[in-house]
């Protein structure tokens, strides 16, 4: 019988801006769309900067806080700021229009 991966979950750890993730992007905005706890890992919806990606200048991911480290996952890559902009916004379900 195999043990069940049991992952730590610290709620006052959050995902901010100006955070580097383990994949080098830079989160330049960023949304929680799941508090954690109850089986659920907290999670953001993030729009990164990729300083090393000369195609995609953008990526808008869910990211989850998994044993104290933020991973990345379910990518949209976009090759400007204005595209990356809706495609964040649409994914979090905000906007960041003034009226």
């Amino acid at each position: 019988m195999s043990e069940a991966t049991i992952y730590s979950l610290d709620k006052s750890r959050h995902l901010s801006i100006g955070e580097t993730l383990p994949n080098g992007a830079l989160v330049i905005a960023v949304h929680q769309v799941i508090a954690g706890g109850d089986g659920l890992l907290p999670t953001w919806v993030a729009l990164c900067y990729l300083p090393n990606d000369n195609y995609s200048r953008y990526a808008v991911w869910n990211v989850a806080l998994r044993d104290e480290v933020f991973q990345a996952h379910f990518g949209d890559y976009y090759g400007t700021i204005s595209h990356a902009v809706r495609g964040y916004e649409s994914r979090a379900g905000i906007s960041t229009e003034k009226d």
